[in-house]
Protein backbone atom coordinates (compact mmCIF):
# COMPACT_ATOMS: atom_id res chain seq x y z
CA UNK A 1 0.00 0.00 0.00
CA UNK A 2 2.88 2.38 0.93
CA UNK A 3 5.14 2.45 -1.82
CA UNK A 4 8.16 3.66 0.66
CA UNK A 5 7.28 0.07 1.85
CA UNK A 6 6.33 1.32 5.57
CA UNK A 7 3.59 1.61 7.70
CA UNK A 8 1.42 3.87 8.43
CA UNK A 9 -0.62 3.48 5.08
CA UNK A 10 -4.64 3.68 5.62
CA UNK A 11 -7.59 3.34 2.56
CA UNK A 12 -10.03 6.05 2.91
CA UNK A 13 -12.96 4.40 1.57
CA UNK A 14 -15.38 7.12 2.16
CA UNK A 15 -13.29 9.68 0.23
CA UNK A 16 -15.53 11.73 -2.30
CA UNK A 17 -13.88 10.25 -5.44
CA UNK A 18 -13.83 6.65 -4.01
CA UNK A 19 -10.96 4.75 -2.50
CA UNK A 20 -8.44 6.66 -1.37
CA UNK A 21 -4.72 4.85 -0.66
CA UNK A 22 -2.79 6.89 2.06
CA UNK A 23 0.90 6.75 3.58
CA UNK A 24 2.86 9.34 5.89
CA UNK A 25 1.82 9.61 8.82
CA UNK A 26 0.87 13.58 9.23
CA UNK A 27 -0.51 13.30 5.55
CA UNK A 28 -3.15 10.79 6.99
CA UNK A 29 -3.89 13.49 9.87
CA UNK A 30 -4.44 16.31 8.14
CA UNK A 31 -6.08 15.41 5.19
CA UNK A 32 -8.41 12.22 6.78
CA UNK A 33 -8.21 11.89 10.24
CA UNK A 34 -7.74 15.47 11.23
CA UNK A 35 -11.13 16.31 8.50
CA UNK A 36 -13.05 13.91 10.14
CA UNK A 37 -12.82 14.75 13.63
CA UNK A 38 -13.04 18.65 13.28
CA UNK A 39 -9.30 18.86 14.26
CA UNK A 40 -7.97 20.21 10.88
CA UNK A 41 -5.69 23.02 11.07
CA UNK A 42 -6.49 26.53 10.51
CA UNK A 43 -6.29 27.30 6.88
CA UNK A 44 -5.69 31.16 7.47
CA UNK A 45 -4.02 33.90 10.07
CA UNK A 46 -1.38 33.26 12.32
CA UNK A 47 -2.76 30.42 14.47
CA UNK A 48 -2.51 28.42 11.09
CA UNK A 49 0.57 29.10 11.00
CA UNK A 50 1.24 28.11 14.46
CA UNK A 51 -0.68 24.96 13.90
CA UNK A 52 1.76 24.09 10.81
CA UNK A 53 4.94 25.16 12.71
CA UNK A 54 4.67 22.86 14.78
CA UNK A 55 3.51 20.21 12.89
CA UNK A 56 6.37 20.50 10.53
CA UNK A 57 8.33 20.60 13.62
CA UNK A 58 7.27 17.05 14.71
CA UNK A 59 8.14 16.32 10.77
CA UNK A 60 11.55 17.50 10.11
CA UNK A 61 13.11 17.53 13.87
CA UNK A 62 11.25 15.64 16.38
CA UNK A 63 10.28 12.61 14.54
CA UNK A 64 13.86 11.67 13.10
CA UNK A 65 15.63 13.15 15.47
CA UNK A 66 14.06 11.11 18.35
CA UNK A 67 14.42 8.07 16.02
CA UNK A 68 17.86 8.07 14.70
CA UNK A 69 18.99 8.50 18.44
CA UNK A 70 17.39 5.20 19.17
CA UNK A 71 18.68 3.56 16.35
CA UNK A 72 22.31 4.31 17.74
CA UNK A 73 21.69 3.45 20.63
CA UNK A 74 19.55 0.51 21.11
CA UNK A 75 19.48 -1.17 17.42
CA UNK A 76 23.02 -0.41 15.20
CA UNK A 77 24.74 -3.36 15.06
CA UNK A 78 28.03 -1.47 15.72
CA UNK A 79 27.72 1.34 18.42
CA UNK A 80 29.06 4.90 17.03
CA UNK A 81 29.88 7.19 19.90
CA UNK A 82 30.15 10.13 17.65
CA UNK A 83 26.37 9.39 16.23
CA UNK A 84 25.23 8.79 20.13
CA UNK A 85 26.89 11.77 21.03
CA UNK A 86 25.37 13.94 18.39
CA UNK A 87 21.82 12.72 18.47
CA UNK A 88 21.43 12.40 21.96
CA UNK A 89 22.36 16.38 22.15
CA UNK A 90 19.85 16.95 19.42
CA UNK A 91 17.16 15.08 21.09
CA UNK A 92 18.05 17.13 24.54
CA UNK A 93 18.10 19.97 22.28
CA UNK A 94 14.06 19.71 20.99
CA UNK A 95 13.26 17.68 24.45
CA UNK A 96 14.15 21.36 26.08
CA UNK A 97 12.27 23.55 23.23
CA UNK A 98 9.34 21.80 23.67
CA UNK A 99 9.79 21.69 27.38
CA UNK A 100 10.55 25.86 27.58
CA UNK A 101 7.56 26.24 25.02
CA UNK A 102 4.95 24.27 27.09
CA UNK A 103 6.10 25.72 30.83
CA UNK A 104 4.00 28.09 29.07
CA UNK A 105 1.51 26.62 26.99
CA UNK A 106 -1.26 23.84 27.07
CA UNK A 107 -0.61 22.24 23.98
CA UNK A 108 1.99 22.91 20.93
CA UNK A 109 -0.38 25.45 19.12
CA UNK A 110 -3.05 27.63 20.66
CA UNK A 111 -5.00 24.67 20.33
CA UNK A 112 -5.24 20.82 21.27
CA UNK A 113 -4.17 19.76 16.97
CA UNK A 114 -3.07 17.36 15.37
CA UNK A 115 0.33 18.94 16.09
CA UNK A 116 0.13 17.30 19.49
CA UNK A 117 -1.44 14.15 17.96
CA UNK A 118 1.64 13.54 15.89
CA UNK A 119 4.06 15.09 18.72
CA UNK A 120 2.83 12.45 21.28
CA UNK A 121 3.97 9.17 20.43
CA UNK A 122 7.60 9.89 20.40
CA UNK A 123 7.18 11.53 23.91
CA UNK A 124 10.34 10.48 26.07
CA UNK A 125 8.42 8.74 28.65
CA UNK A 126 7.23 5.70 26.70
CA UNK A 127 10.75 5.03 25.52
CA UNK A 128 12.45 5.48 28.97
CA UNK A 129 15.77 3.28 28.87
CA UNK A 130 17.13 4.90 25.45
CA UNK A 131 15.68 8.37 25.61
CA UNK A 132 16.43 10.94 28.42
CA UNK A 133 13.47 12.39 30.43
CA UNK A 134 13.73 15.86 30.16
CA UNK A 135 11.56 18.45 32.46
CA UNK A 136 7.92 18.07 32.18
CA UNK A 137 7.74 16.07 29.52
Amino acid sequence: MNPNGKVPAIVDHDAKDGALTLSESNAILVTSLAEKTGASPRTRGPRARRDLQWLMFQTSSIGPTFHDAYYFMALAKDRLPPAIDYFMTETTRVLTLLDTHLATHDFLADRYSIADIATLPLDPRRHRRKLPRHGRL
